[in-house]
Order: structure tokens, then sequence, then C-alpha cells
């Protein structure tokens, strides 16, 4: 994270606060928190790493014999600031109206793999009637890693059961749009040689012994921007420090799930939607 959510969220909170003593925009909470979140079908095919990088000279060549390894999702840290407005509500459960600015580190990885195995030895255990396997192997990786800064402006609306009371739960809608300032991919090709042992003795799978990895290509390429919109649901605990009067019975504690839905638009291969799951932690400061 850089100092360009902290500048662009003082002066939110500035002129919310300067609004606030006017009484004309009242604003009755802060909050801050980080967090993190993992992206859901959002994994690349060789196909689509081709069409954002078209010039890339490893993606160019032959690569029909290598299978894309799966169960690697993308994730992202977050950190937000947000000013709380309250919106009257007679006797229904508290409302309130948050404003702020969202800073997002978004990645993602991909790999590409081919290998060839070649039998060494078979060794036989008296004691345990057990086999052992070992092979040569001669193996090829590509690495993909694609990270992104996103800048989004953070509009949410929730209801609160209880502000009164020490514990209190909410929940709600809300909507983040903005801008990547960053987006780069990196692409590494690996080679590497191992001894293999195997067998029904190994601890229950297979040791790989590494004896010669080496990287024989590299490339990174700066992206074009994109347009980020992320659609989701707060739902969260809250919990306030102190009992009496000070600090610390203005100081809270909160936990916020925020499962929703992003869009990218504008990127290199079209435009993109995906889930994603994840929650914030922070500190609420009632003024």
């Amino acid at each position: 994270m850089n100092k360009t959510l902290f500048v662009v969220g003082l002066i939110s909170i500035s002129v919310f606060h300067a609004s606030a003593q006017e009484k004309s925009f009242p604003i009755r909470n802060v909050y801050v928190s980080s967090g993190g979140s993992f992206f859901l079908g959002y994994n690349y095919t060789l196909d689509d790493y081709r069409s954002i990088v078209p010039q890339s000279s490893i993606l160019k060549q032959d690569l029909s014999e290598f299978h894309m390894e799966d169960n690697l999702p993308g994730g992202a840290v977050n950190f937000s600031i947000l000013a709380g407005i309250p919106i009257k509500s007679g006797n229904r459960p508290s409302r309130e109206l948050r404003i702020g600015v969202n800073q997002q580190y978004s990645y993602s990885q991909g790999l590409l793999t081919v290998s060839d195995k070649y039998r060494l030895d078979t060794l036989h255990s008296d004691r345990t009637n057990s086999m052992f396997y070992i092979d040569s192997v001669h193996g090829q990786n590509i690495d993909f890693n694609h990270a992104s800064e996103i800048l989004q402006l953070d509009v949410s609306y929730i209801f609160r059961s209880n502000g009164v009371k020490r514990w209190s739960w909410f929940a709600g809608g809300g909507l983040r749009a903005g801008s990547s300032l960053r987006n780069r991919l990196s692409i590494d090709r690996w080679e590497n040689d191992r001894i293999d042992i195997s067998g029904n003795d190994v601890y229950g799978s297979n040791i790989w012994v590494f004896f010669n990895s080496k990287e024989i290509a590299s490339e990174t390429y700066n992206l074009k921007n994109f347009f980020a919109l992320t659609a989701y649901i707060p739902l969260g605990v809250d919990f306030r420090i102190g009992n009496g009067a000070g600090l610390l019975h203005n100081t809270h504690l909160f936990v916020e799930g925020r499962p929703g839905l992003n869009v990218q638009l504008g990127t290199e291969n079209g435009s993109r939607a995906f889930t994603n799951a994840g929650g914030q932690f922070g500190i609420r400061m009632s003024l």
C-alpha cells in the first residue's frame, strides 16, 4: 500500500468533518479497517494469457504438452477509511451511510507444467515387503504472476441492531467503484531436474529431491489500467471496548464479512466478472 489512500482519506475525512461542524453533514463514526478476500472463478487459461500479452516470446512457443494447474485462486488485500453519517430511522434499527475510500492490492497466479520421468531403480524391503521406486524427472514450469493496485470510492448503507448496547450486529449493501493505479504481469519459465522417490511406505506420498533448478526466461509487462466495480454485502459484529465515559466508550472493534461480485472493464482481454469471499477487521470511533 502506498500513501495515496492516506492522502485521499484524510482529505475526505477533513471535508466531512468541516461539514459536520456546520451541522449540515453530520459524521458520527469513522471506520478504519483492513482485510482480504479470495476470488472465486478467477482462473485464467493459457489462451487468456496469450490474449493479454500476444507479444510474449515465451507464450509464442509450442506449449501443447503443458497443462494448467488448478486450485490457484486469486485474492486481494484491502485497506479502507470510511465516514459514517447517521440516517434518521425512528424506532427501526439504526441506519447509517458510510462513504470513503478503499485501496486494494489484488493478485492472481497461474502455473503451466510438463515433466518427463525415467525409472532409475526399483527397491524391495524384505522387512516390510514394500516397494520403492526411484525416478529421474526433468520438468519445466511457466509461472504467471498478475498484480494490480486499485483505488475505489466506497459507499455502503447499513442497518445496525442497537448502537447503544455494547454488542451490536449490522448488515446492508455496498458498492465500490474506481480504477487500477498499477497493473503488471510477469511470466517466468523454469527447468528443474530431480529425483522422485515413491512407494507405499514413504510417509504416504512422494519425496522430491531437487538438485538442479534454473530460470531460463523471464518477462514483465505493464498492462493498461482498467475500471473496477465491486458490489458487496456487509455483514458484521461490533463490540464497544469501554462501558464508562471517555475515549474507550467511543471506541469499537468490528469484524465484517464482505461477500460480493467484482467486475473489471477495459482489460486487455475484455470484461471479466467473478465473485469473492472475504472480510475486514477494524476500529470504529464514535464522534
